[in-house]
């Protein structure tokens, strides 16, 4: 990657902290055009090393710097590693790095995310054994495609010893550029910012010059090794732009020519390419770039007949040198020879739009197929194009229906990369050209713009919309009004106005035109009664209506449900909330399936959160996750603040699972941080999931104060069908301060509330909450039974997580009834559960309690009698150094029932400290 032959200068310690052996795994390089930053880079080049740079002219190809960088790796890959890589992951490699041609694949968002996975994969298995280095040069011209990619490298590194070197400009990066490497910090991270060379070192790096003029070259040069380098080169004094410009000045015309063409053409060129945009014989051209190459204005490539110029600087200035009436009709030629050759619409795209002339039809064709093929992979670069198409084509009233179709497919674009406000503001823009009568780019616009201002959380706004649209309809009750109808409850679902939305519902469903509603409406009108109902507290009706609209789910066919996917999901989220989980798995799957075949990429977001609901709710907490880490990340990019407060809260309450306290506590901490205003579906998960982890992290009392904020002990500020998911919490809580009474009075509560009939899980969950405080309260007989019954519940329904505390809770009872045999297979069986759910913490408990029972039936005594059973799993738990607050925890015993029994085992053993208590126990295990 070295530009010039001469040694590093001035670079001593920076080349020290490169080579100095440590931790670092993102080295970033950044500096002023020519200050050097590529020869430093070219430091970090050994043999496996991959280099790839960005270029100012080519921002128009998806992922051009990564396929500078891979390419050839890819198309020289054998048969062993690309089965290492697998099958799906080749696939989406080929398309993407043979041929430059993202056409091929499918990278509408989960597919973007494949992606980025499968070059994470393949830079794993063709970096040598010592580890890998990826080095990315001028990053601040990189497209999106190459920055999100980036991104997720930082983030989530290839294993082993990889370093990914980085070297751009700071004053021309993006803040997408900067989020991205910000991603890596502390130790991980290194970045060298160049500056200036001194006098000093200019001598010292041109030792044939005398003093006098080293210093004149350091004042004209400002320092800067390029400028120094271009001065020296042709003996100017004075500006080094004028020097650089020089070395073209000594050229003939017609070589200048070509080094005109050439820098037009690409980088790396085609030197074929090049003589047809310079209009001239194949032979000469390749004479005159041989000249170029021996003033080194040129370079060869390795790949055969590929050239690029020494350096983006010297391009840029070769490019410059061409008048701008030739450049118009150069591209026009570059455009026509590429077309010749077969080349993709987005390798023509570039010289397209700098070549066409309003009302050019073919050239706005082509802009529009470039941008509709990167659409998916890099949606910018699609509003680009997009943006001059629709300049090239006239405001006249015959094109107005296409120029209204062409800034739909750019709005497309900008909600595909979050967008949002420009998006809002083009589909206004839209509304307002179509005229008021109904017609189908005005009912998309409108379902659009509605979708967009839900996204920002506008919700009063989108409503307003859809019913003033609905207004205007000549007929209320025709197929559009009562598919408006819906398209407005659904947004009254999403920020938890119930009622409202079963209204809206239900005059649609009991129109005297029903029977003009497409089945998919239909089928969305019933899920979203079956959530309000199931919010309200309204099961037995709620079931029925979950039933009826997956069965005419599964009835429709693909292209119906593509339509209005982003309603199909409704019914997903219907079944999980009805506790008819892997029914939500199934359809939730073929939302994601068809999704991102359709290129729906907003809708990945809320697809990854339903995934994260329903594998947590399953048990299996490692695809949950890893699905919540990409919710969060797509969430980020699409700009969906409005969801971290629940992702954030479904990772806390995964981590808790896992037995990862600490990760909870702060999951929790930024599900709170991120709460926004307003009332929505999810309102109180943050608190919630900050009330539990509090618990889990010996803070009770913080406990109570978060889910009682604003002394709501009636729970008002939960929904119906969520307020008894918190009893159990707060019967934890009670207990661990002590406060029996007060414990079994949420018991009490909890089983009231699913009194008059409830789902299975939420009847279980108040029993298991009944049941621990009535374990607590010294009545294992009714603790044994409700937990035993609780555990039945959460095992019909598929709540495994649920299920083995209900066990493991009536294991702990049923060992203080004396009934041993019952107690261990309830215990071995919540052991098996959290096992096969991945629950470390849960898992550990059961084992604890299940080895301490395996010791119940030795007695320890000296003069004060034998221990009793509870008394020697005490003495047991202060052995292995558990406090007593986590000794209450862990047995369902308030703080001041563990001190008691501890005076107790003092007395008995006779000893005065926990350390003494230990070594008696230990000295009794081994026999002494």
């Amino acid at each position: 990657m070295r530009t010039t032959n001469r040694p590093i200068v001035g670079r001593e310690h920076e080349l020290a902290l490169l080579h100095e052996p440590g931790p670092a795994r993102l080295i970033e390089i950044v500096g002023d055009p020519g200050i050097g930053k590529t020869s430093l880079l070219g430091e970090l080049a050994r043999a496996g090393a991959f280099t790839g740079r960005a270029t100012e002219f080519e921002q128009h190809v998806p992922f051009g710097v990564f396929l500078d960088a891979l390419a050839d790796r890819v198309a020289r890959l054998d048969a062993g590693e690309r089965d290492r890589i697998g099958e799906q992951s080749m696939e989406l490699l080929t398309a993407v790095f043979h041929g430059a041609d993202t056409t091929q694949a499918d990278l509408h968002g989960v597919g973007r995310h494949r992606l980025y996975r499968a070059v994470r994969t393949l830079l794993e298995v063709v970096s040598p054994v010592e580890g890998g280095t990826l080095l990315l040069d001028d990053m601040h011209w990189a497209d999106e495609g190459s920055v999100g990619l980036l991104e997720f490298l930082v983030r989530h590194p290839p294993t082993g010893r990889f370093r990914l070197g980085v070297g751009y400009r700071p004053r021309q990066a993006s803040e997408r550029l900067f989020a991205a490497l910000s991603h890596a910090s502390g130790s991980e991270r290194l970045r060298l910012e160049l500056k200036p060379l001194t006098l000093q070192q200019v001598c010292q790096l041109l030792p044939d010059v005398d003093a006098a003029r080293a210093r004149q070259l350091h004042d004209s040069s400002g320092g800067n090794p390029f400028y120094l380098d271009a001065l020296t080169r042709v003996a100017a004094d004075g500006d080094p732009e004028v020097a650089l410009s020089a070395e073209f000045a000594a050229l003939t015309p017609r070589v200048l020519l070509v080094a005109q063409a050439a820098a037009l053409a690409g980088d790396p060129f085609d030197p074929e390419l090049v003589a047809e945009v310079a209009e001239l014989p194949e032979a000469e051209t390749l004479a005159d770039l041989d000249e170029l190459v021996a003033r080194d204005l040129i370079r060869a490539e390795n790949s055969a007949r590929r050239f690029r110029y020494r350096h983006p600087l010297v391009r840029s200035a070769a490019y410059r040198t061409g008048r701008a009436a030739w450049r118009l009709d150069a591209h026009a030629r570059a455009a026509a020879g590429l077309e010749r050759r077969g080349a993709p619409a987005t390798s023509r795209a570039h010289h397209v739009e700098r070549a066409a002339r309003a009302g050019d039809d073919k050239a706005v064709a082509v802009l529009v197929e470039a941008a509709e093929s990167v659409l998916a992979s890099v949606p910018a670069l699609a509003i680009d194009w997009l943006r001059t198409a629709i300049d090239l084509l006239p405001r006249t009233p015959e094109l107005r229906s296409r120029l209204c179709g062409l800034m739909l497919l750019q709005a497309r674009a900008m909600l595909v990369i979050g967008q949002l406000h420009e998006c809002r503001g083009t589909l206004q823009e839209v509304l307002a050209l179509l005229p008021a009568e109904p017609s189908e780019q005005r009912s998309t616009a409108v379902s659009m713009c509605a979708t967009v201002e839900r996204l920002l959380g506008r919700y009063d706004e989108a409503q307003a919309l859809l019913v003033g649209e609905l207004a205007r309809l000549p007929d209320r009750h025709d197929r559009p009004a009562l598919g408006m109808r819906i398209d407005i409850a659904a947004g009254l679902l999403q920020c938890a106005k119930f009622e409202d939305a079963r209204g809206w519902v239900t005059e649609a469903l009991d129109s005297p035109a029903r029977h003009r509603m497409r089945p998919l409406t239909t089928t969305i009108g019933l899920s979203i009664l079956a959530t309000a109902d199931a919010y309200t507290g309204r099961f037995d009706s709620a079931v029925g209506h979950v039933r009826r609209a997956a069965a005419m789910l599964d009835g429709l066919s693909d292209g119906e449900l593509g339509e209005r996917l982003y309603l199909t999901l409704e019914v997903a989220w219907s079944e999980l909330v009805l506790e008819r989980f892997y029914d939500a798995l199934r359809h939730v799957r073929r939302c994601a399936a068809l999704a991102e075949r359709g290129g729906h990429s907003h809708l990945q977001p809320d697809i990854l959160l339903t995934f994260t609901h329903v594998y947590g709710q399953l048990g299996d907490l490692t695809q949950a996750a890893e699905h919540a880490e990409t919710t969060l990340e797509t969430a980020l990019l699409m700009d969906r603040t409005e969801l971290l407060e629940v992702i954030h809260a479904r990772q806390s309450e995964i981590a808790l699972w896992r037995g990862d306290l600490k990760a909870a506590l702060q999951y929790a901490e930024q599900a709170v941080e991120k709460t926004q205003p307003g009332a929505y579906w999810w309102s109180g998960e943050g608190t919630a999931a900050l009330a539990a982890a509090r618990l889990a992290n010996g803070d009770p009392q913080g406990c109570l104060q978060e889910l009682l904020r604003g002394g709501d002990p009636t729970l008002v500020g939960y929904a119906p069908s969520l307020r008894r998911l918190w009893f159990d919490e707060l019967v934890r809580a009670e207990i661990a301060l002590g406060h029996i009474e007060s414990a079994l009075d949420w018991g009490r509560r909890a089983e009231e509330s699913v009194a008059g009939g409830d789902l299975p899980g939420r009847t279980a969950q108040a029993w298991l909450a009944s049941a621990r405080a009535q374990l607590a309260g010294k009545d294992p007989t009714a603790a044994a039974e409700l937990a035993g019954k609780a555990a039945d519940n959460f095992a019909q329904v598929h709540l495994p997580v649920f299920e083995g505390q209900a066990r493991h809770l009536a294991g702990a009872a049923l060992a203080d009834l004396g009934r041993r045999e019952e107690a261990q297979q309830q215990l071995g069986r919540a052991k098996e559960l959290f096992a096969n759910c991945g629950a470390a913490g849960m898992h550990a408990a059961v084992v604890q309690q299940q080895r301490l029972l395996g010791a119940r039936s030795t007695r320890v005594r000296k003069d004060g009698g034998p221990l009793t059973q509870r008394e020697l799993e005490i003495a047991e738990l202060v052995a292995t150094g558990y406090t007593n607050r986590q000794i209450a925890t862990q047995l369902f015993m308030s703080p001041k029932t563990v001190e008691a029994h501890l005076s107790r085992i003092f007395t008995k053993l006779g000893v005065a400290s926990r350390t003494a208590v230990a070594s008696h126990l230990a000295r009794h295990a081994s026999g002494m």
